[in-house]
């Protein structure tokens, strides 16, 4: 796996991409992982340093499920191609989503681009899923949103992990972050 932090370092090849901070790289991040490797293509997991949250928040933010280099190796470990490390500055999370889109596309030759179902982002998250699937057909992509992960029927999510922590229910927390064997195919 490459970790790229500059625009010039992104593969010229069209590819298979997600968008996140993805924290815990838990079992519903690994979901897309995995949708991202059944396409073929090389794999790119567009990523901050630290969450919108910590830029832009004046609440103090919660607590991180994994450090970034410790992300960086949960990915590694499902085979992504590339890691690329997008700017985490106020200014980079205050752009429309249209412009966010925009500025990445111009980097990176998406061909196919994997998010969760309700995942959003830009300005005030202003990128729903039926705005950047507008957006996708404009630049000539194309965007699966997946179902989003239950276990025990509720949503796999870092902040249920966090708050199983905070819960000190550490057995189902630790659960939800397992590893999932890769599936053939």
């Amino acid at each position: 796996m490459q970790h790229l932090r500059y625009p010039e370092d992104v593969p010229e090849k069209e590819c298979a991409t997600t968008l996140g901070f993805f924290d815990g790289v838990h079992l519903g991040h690994q979901t897309i992982l995995h949708a991202l490797k059944k396409t073929g293509l090389p794999t790119v997991v567009m990523t901050f340093r630290v969450p919108p949250k910590y830029i832009l928040s004046s609440t103090l933010p919660p607590p991180l499920l994994t450090s970034f280099e410790e992300k960086l190796k949960k990915l590694a470990s499902h085979e992504i191609d590339y890691v690329y490390e997008l700017p985490a500055t106020h200014a980079f999370f205050s752009l429309r989503h249209s412009t966010f889109l925009e500025k990445i596309c111009a980097h990176v030759p998406i061909k196919t681009l994997i998010l969760g179902r309700g995942a959003s982002f830009g300005k005030e998250r202003a990128g729903t899923e039926e705005e950047i699937k507008k957006i996708a057909s404009a630049q000539g992509f194309v965007v699966c949103y997946l179902p989003l992960l239950m276990h025990e029927g509720k949503i796999v999510s870092s902040t249920r992990i966090r708050s199983l922590v905070e819960k000190n229910s550490l057995i189902e927390a630790k659960t939800l972050l397992k590893i999932r064997t890769r599936e053939k195919g």
